[in-house]
């Protein structure tokens, strides 16, 4: 089904299929919102139509599992992801799409972001300093 944002007039999947024929119909179809309707099991009918096997390796789980389990630490203690990247000498903009689930952690990035987080739950401010070495208390 097809909602139409701007007027509000649905769309069945026949509709729809006859709209995305023209380019004046593909602008329609850019203000639509798609709602599919199915049964419970349709993870499982996805997965054996396109081969997928449903599941991550468990070694990709536990990178996901361990980003999470960051971010929440983090969230937790106000560290910014730029802080976070300065921290452990890494480029804001590749840290944010390591969060976004765009790139892998390379190999110890992530023991290094764990471990700078744990040293910046002893400090009093969890910003680094220019120099990227986490403040400690005296």
């Amino acid at each position: 089904m097809g909602i139409h944002v701007p007027s509000k007039k649905c769309f069945d999947l026949q509709q729809l299929q006859d709209i995305a024929l023209t380019g004046a119909g593909r602008r329609v179809l850019a203000k639509t919102h798609l709602r599919i309707y199915t049964s419970a099991d349709y993870v499982q009918r996805w997965n054996e139509h396109f081969g997928w096997s449903g599941d991550l390796p468990t070694a990709e789980k536990e990178r996901a599992h361990s980003t999470i389990v960051l971010a929440a630490e983090m969230k937790r203690k106000g560290i910014s992801q730029r802080a976070l990247a300065i921290g452990i000498g890494a480029d804001p903009s590749f840290v944010s799409k390591i969060f976004n689930g765009k790139r892998p952690w390379p190999s110890r990035l992530l023991e290094k972001a764990q471990a700078w987080s744990d040293y910046c739950s002893r400090s009093i401010n969890p910003k680094p300093p220019r120099n990227g070495k986490p403040r400690t208390t005296a």
